[in-house]
C-alpha cells in the first residue's frame, strides 16, 4: 500500500537549512549579553532560538495547510503548548536550537530540528547541523539519508567496544550511581548535551547506544524516526516503543539495533532486563 506523503521532504529541508543560515548560524560565538535569557535551572534559551522559532512555525504551518505547530520555546511558555500533541490534526514539533546551552559556549554540537507527527507517530523527521554542513532527514517507510546519502546503524558489537552517548546530568539520585558506574563498561562514553547531534551519531554508526532520562518531543520526535529508519531501536526500559505523546515518561534508551539497545538496557537497568 502506498504512503501518502503530506508533505515534500525536499521543501521541509529546503526551509529548515535557510532559517538556520539566516537567523542561527551568524548568531553563533555571536551573542550579545541581552541575546541570551536564562529560563531556570540552568536551561537558556538565544536570540537565535526566538527568532529560529518564530520563522519556523510560520513557514511549516504555511506550507501544510492545517496543520499546527509545537515549538519547544512556546511550550515553555505557555505549558497548555504541548497538549497539541494529542491532535487529529498534522503537528509540526520544533527544536529551533537543540544543544542552546552548547550553543552559547561556542561548542558547535547544536542542531535545528523539525519533526511531523501524524496520530502519535512521526512520518517526518529532519535534523540540520549546521556546522557540519549536513542534515539527516528521514521519512516513514523510506530509509533514513545524510545530505542525500542513505545511513545505516552500526551491526552489534561486545559491550566493551560499544560507543556510547550515557547522558548522566538529569538522572535522579536513586539511579545515577549505578548508571555511572556502568559507562565504565563501554569503550567510551560521550556526553554530548544535543540530543540531534547524538541520534545523528547512532544513524550513521558512530555511536552504538544512548540514554536520555528526558523525554520531551522537540527532543526526540525527530531524531528516534532518523534512528530507527536507520535500522536502530528507540525505546524505554520496558521495551515500550517511543512515541511523541510519551513525553512524561523517563529513561529513553537509543540504539543501533535491538540488540544492542538490550544489552544496553541490560547494563543499565539489569533490574528490568
Amino acid at each position: 500500500m502506498t504512503r501518502m506523503r503530506h508533505v515534500d521532504p525536499v521543501r521541509v529541508v529546503a526551509l529548515v537549512e535557510e532559517i538556520a543560515a539566516q537567523e542561527v548560524t551568524p548568531r553563533f560565538r555571536n551573542l550579545a549579553a541581552g541575546d541570551i535569557t536564562d529560563k531556570g535551572g540552568g536551561d537558556y534559551v538565544t536570540a537565535a532560538d526566538a527568532h529560529a522559532e518564530r520563522r519556523l512555525t510560520a513557514d511549516l504551518a504555511a506550507l501544510l495547510p492545517g496543520s499546527i505547530v509545537i515549538g519547544e520555546e512556546a511550550a515553555h511558555e505557555d505549558s497548555t503548548v504541548i497538549d497539541r500533541i494529542a491532535d487529529s490534526r498534522p503537528v509540526w514539533i520544533i527544536d529551533p536550537v537543540d544543544g542552546t546551552n552548547n550553543f552559547t559556549r561556542g561548542n558547535p554540537l547544536f542542531a535545528v530540528m523539525v519533526a511531523l507527527v501524524v496520530n502519535d507517530e512521526s512520518i517526518l523527521g529532519v535534523i540540520h547541523m549546521p556546522m557540519r554542513g549536513v542534515t539527516a532527514v528521514a521519512e516513514r517507510g523510506s530509509g533514513a539519508f545524510l545530505s542525500g546519502t542513505r545511513i545505516q546503524s552500526a551491526a552489534p558489537r561486545p559491550m566493551g567496544e560499544m560507543r556510547a552517548s550515557i547522558h548522566t546530568h538529569y538522572l535522579p539520585k536513586d539511579v545515577k550511581g549505578s548508571i555511572t558506574s556502568a559507562t565504565d563498561d563501554f569503550a567510551s562514553n560521550e556526553q554530548i548535551y544535543c540530543a540531534g547531534q547524538v541520534y545523528a551519531g547512532l544513524a550513521e554508526g558512530r555511536l552504538d547506544g544512548a540514554l536520555f532520562w528526558r523525554t520531551k518531543p522537540w527532543d526526540h520526535a525527530m531524531g528516534a524516526l532518523i534512528l530507527e529508519e536507520a535500522g536502530g531501536h528507540v525505546a524505554f526500559a520496558d521495551d515500550e516503543r517511543y512515541r511523541p505523546s510519551l513525553y512524561k515518561r523517563t529513561g529513553l534508551i537509543a540504539a543501533s539495533g535491538h540488540e544492542t539497545w538490550a544489552a544496553v538496557r541490560d547494563r543499565l537497568f539489569p533490574a528490568r532486563s
